[in-house]
């Protein structure tokens, strides 16, 4: 349902990942989000990423234009960096009104 909270646990083989952090968000394919030029994301954001627990959150997605948005991912384990570029998709749809 348009604008309702989502939160997805992350899923790993090994060691416990750590310091994540989200790297890119593209909608319909062009850059949305950026950390390097864009205000850094909170936990308020429409997208977040714990820190810690790597636990990715939706919310107050209202104010989101229809379109695909690819979120990119970034963690740290066993002292190496991992980067899954466009690992979450989320469609945002015009709620239907009848």
């Amino acid at each position: 349902v348009p604008g309702d909270p989502m939160t997805l646990a992350p899923s790993y083989i090994g060691e416990t990942p750590t310091d994540f952090q989200i790297y890119l968000i593209r909608k319909d394919g062009k850059q949305f989000y950026n950390p390097k030029i864009d205000p850094k994301l909170t936990p308020e954001s429409p997208f977040w990423i714990e820190p810690t627990s790597g636990y990715f959150k939706m919310q107050n997605t209202f104010n989101l234009t229809p379109g695909t948005y690819k979120v990119s991912l970034r963690c740290k384990s066993a002292g190496v960096n991992y980067d899954f570029e466009d690992k979450i998709t989320v469609k945002i749809v015009k709620e239907r009104v009848e």
